[in-house]
């Protein structure tokens, strides 16, 4: 199964990811030890959230997405195990918006930039 990615939602590089590229300008990562069953698209958009819980908002950006989970960098950690609704609306319409419940599994501090990088699974599809 190949997935693609237009061309203004993807970025290049990452950590120990490969690319390909088609004609048409869209990628497609897998990482060198890579064992998931879906490849991730790399992407490089902002991203909706809110807290199901607590009912906060924020804003990020989406490093990722695979059918069963994405990638994500927010201002404020959240816990594993927190359920967020998330929300990606492409800058142009040649791929749909994403709406899904996602429940984070991993936490980590994004870099010398701040914030903190999210790792979450997919649970639903809205």
């Amino acid at each position: 199964m190949e997935i693609r990615l237009p061309a203004h939602l993807h970025r290049t590089g990452g950590f120990g990811t490969k690319e390909a590229r088609t004609d048409e300008g869209w990628t497609m990562a897998r990482g060198y030890e890579e064992k998931r069953e879906f490849m991730r698209m790399l992407l490089d958009c902002e991203l909706q959230c809110q807290d199901v819980v607590s009912g906060e908002r924020l804003l990020g950006r989406a490093h990722d997405l695979s059918s069963e989970g994405l990638a994500f960098s927010l201002e404020r950690s959240f816990a594993p195990g927190d359920r967020l609704e998330v929300r990606i609306e492409p800058e142009r319409a040649l791929v749909p918006p994403l709406h899904a419940e996602v429940e984070v599994l991993r936490v980590e501090p994004a870099g010398p930039g701040g914030g903190f990088r999210h790792g979450a699974r997919i649970l639903a599809y809205r």
